[in-house]
């Protein structure tokens, strides 16, 4: 009898036990889901990708909620669009402090995470640093990191690491995984829209420089117009319009943005010489860095009054396109950055 009764209180001790887990599980699968939605909800109201850093602050919260040990976290966004793909890097450092793309490091390590598509957990650097990165994560945190894992989803990877050997757990894994396929498809639709914004623009665009062009006989100020609606549309900090002197044959700087006008109206570029004078000359648009194409050469004193008018500033993406009248190419119209490469969209 007493064997009876200490068998039955073990048989009620192991139900309460499993019930007592099933609650912890509910709970923590409950809390789970508060998250996920907490973050879909911030990644919807996102306008642009700048807005990753609010995005980065909700998931701070909720993964510790979660009591997932880490200490910052990160989005590694990735450009497909040109040559190379680019990356742009927000990450959330566990001080609150937002780091951006001038303090990046390891885009090449990125790309191959992100384009082999499945999760990569380093679990103790300091044991197996396979790609080198531990020295280079310390300085650019600011801290010891012993462990790193980037989950790549469509527009780049969402890392995390932790000052800890091992710290995530398969359970952990699987929640960034989620978080990152919630990234995916608030990316795509920002996309979306974003796509929908760009042609509001252009049409607006359109219509200013219409407008000037029927108001005026100056073209001084319809070539004003131009660039500023050429900078303006595809995000870039200088613009140029060349017209071709035929007396002198030489292209002349008419209209521009982003330079030192004083230096700049004495650039005189022959027909081949830049990415304008290559323009002129071909009468086909060009793209820096499209299919491999070097930038055409400069003369020795056109690169010297380039490289005043811009104050040192490098040039990482440009284009150029012919102004035509009639079928005859009379000038360029030019733009440039040094923040991204730009792609065919912008031609």
């Amino acid at each position: 009898m007493k064997d009876e009764r200490r068998t039955k209180k073990q048989l009620a001790d192991e139900i309460g036990r499993l019930r007592r887990e099933l609650t912890e599980l509910q709970a923590a699968q409950v809390t789970r889901r508060q998250v996920i939605r907490a973050v879909q909800d911030r990644v919807r109201e996102m306008q642009h990708p700048d807005d990753i850093g609010d995005v980065l602050k909700e998931m701070n919260r909720g993964l510790r909620r979660l009591q997932i040990t880490f200490r910052d976290i990160g989005v590694n966004l990735v450009d497909p669009s040109g040559q190379t793909p680019e990356m742009q890097p927000r990450s959330l450092t566990a001080n609150g402090s937002l780091l951006g793309p001038e303090d990046a490091w390891g885009e090449a390590l990125v790309r191959r995470f992100w384009s082999g598509g499945v999760s990569v957990y380093r679990a103790d650097l300091e044991a197996v640093d396979v790609y080198g990165e531990r020295e280079r994560a310390e300085g650019y945190f600011g801290h010891p990191v012993r462990a790193v894992l980037d989950v790549p989803f469509s527009h780049g990877t969402l890392a995390i690491n932790s000052d800890r050997a091992d710290p995530f757990s398969a359970e952990d894994i699987a929640v960034m995984e989620e978080l990152g396929q919630v990234l995916g498809d608030g990316f795509t639709r920002g996309g979306d829209l974003r796509s929908v914004e760009r042609r509001a623009q252009e049409a607006e665009s359109l219509a200013s420089a219409i407008a000037v062009v029927a108001g005026t006989e100056e073209l001084e100020a319809v070539f004003d117009v131009v660039v500023r609606e050429a900078t303006r549309l595809t995000s870039v900090e200088r613009a140029s319009l060349f017209l071709f002197d035929e007396e002198a044959g030489v292209l002349v700087p008419r209209a521009q943005r982003g330079h030192d006008w004083e230096t700049y109206r004495h650039v005189r570029l022959l027909p081949g010489e830049d990415m304008s004078g290559q323009v002129f000359q071909s009468g086909e648009p060009y793209l820096i860095g499209a299919d491999a194409v070097p930038v055409p050469a400069r003369r020795a004193a056109t690169d010297a009054l380039f490289r005043q008018a811009v104050q040192g500033k490098a040039l990482h993406g440009g284009a150029a396109v012919p102004l035509r009248l009639a079928a005859k190419v009379i000038g360029t119209l030019a733009v440039g950055t040094a923040h991204r490469q730009l792609v065919q969209r912008d031609v």
